[in-house]
């Protein structure tokens, strides 16, 4: 076996997955506010049909059985999609393991029924990498490189997976060259705004 050919095919594989998770994240965000109006289409069509009869049978177990796979939607089996924007929006930060000045960043920010944000990362004033994306499906965190993202050879494939606690911290792993490291995100940082990128 040729060392590190696993390692690599691994974190390769993993990059995939987090990329698979957020598309998965996006559908079922979709799927929900389908739902939710539907049923609000319904509960409004009944409103004006049937006052000031009561509502039949099949139009209440219609609208019910909206209402719950709504409810289903946000709370069985998959995780809610959006929290408080308290929880999760603003600049969080941790510091490189085995490093002095190296520092990850992110920036989250609410869009309409979503939230997603930059990453970048800074050592000693230069940037090894900046714009990667974030994915956020409450509570788990993703972040992976897309085309608009700047970065050094040495990070290429870099990807993260986390998820937030309930101390209000961000714990995660990323992968890249066959490394797998843990790291800690709390309040703070400012998204690499002094760094320098530089061509590498």
């Amino acid at each position: 076996m040729i060392p590190g050919v696993t390692a690599k095919k691994s974190a390769a594989e993993f990059q995939r997955e987090s990329t698979r998770l957020a598309r998965r994240a996006m559908e079922l965000q979709q799927t929900g506010l389908a739902l939710i109006k539907r049923a609000k289409q319904l509960h409004r069509q009944s409103d004006l049909a049937l006052q000031p009869r009561t509502m039949t049978g099949p139009v209440r177990s219609r609208i019910v059985g909206l209402l719950m796979a709504c409810a289903c939607w946000s709370s069985c089996g998959e995780p809610t999609v959006l929290p408080p924007s308290s929880i999760a929006v603003g600049d969080w930060a941790t510091r490189l393991p085995n490093t002095h000045t190296g520092n990850l960043m992110l920036r989250l920010q609410q869009d309409g029924s979503t939230i997603r944000g930059t990453a970048c990362e800074e050592d000693a004033g230069f940037v090894g990498f900046r714009n990667a994306a974030v994915t956020v499906n409450y509570p788990q965190v993703t972040i992976a490189f897309t085309p608009e993202t700047e970065f050094c050879s040495s990070f290429a494939g870099w990807t993260f997976i986390g998820r937030f606690q309930s101390d209000g911290t961000l714990l995660g792993d990323y992968f890249v060259g066959g490394r797998r490291e843990s790291v800690t995100f709390r309040r703070g940082g400012n998204l690499c705004a002094g760094g320098q990128f530089v061509v590498c």
